[in-house]
């Protein structure tokens, strides 16, 4: 099993806005793609943190999933729309392997 993992920080004050991203950026991709994709929050450590996790079978599914996402109209749409809610700069991705 692959797990990706993208984790971004939150401007001061926009955390309502970044959850309310969050829940709709990960409905849409769980609706529109089917993925294994959730919202997580860290329970230490720097709290203006949002982070999701995806899940597949291997890295041939994550590669094609990662595809789809990025040839998406809509998703691409909803990622941008909110720019001002992120640090820039403080995006990072893993890809980690589970048992």
């Amino acid at each position: 099993m692959i797990l990706s993992i993208r984790q971004v920080q939150v401007m001061p004050g926009k955390m309502g806005a970044a959850r309310a991203f969050a829940a709709e950026i990960t409905e849409y991709v769980k609706g529109a793609h089917k993925m294994d994709f959730e919202i997580v929050r860290p329970v230490g450590g720097c709290p203006q943190r949002v982070a999701w996790v995806g899940r597949y079978k291997d890295l041939a599914a994550y590669e094609e999933a990662m595809n789809k996402l990025g040839g998406d109209k809509r998703f691409v749409e909803l990622s941008t729309k909110t720019a001002d809610v992120w640090v820039p700069g403080t995006m990072q991705d893993e890809i980690w392997q589970g048992n």
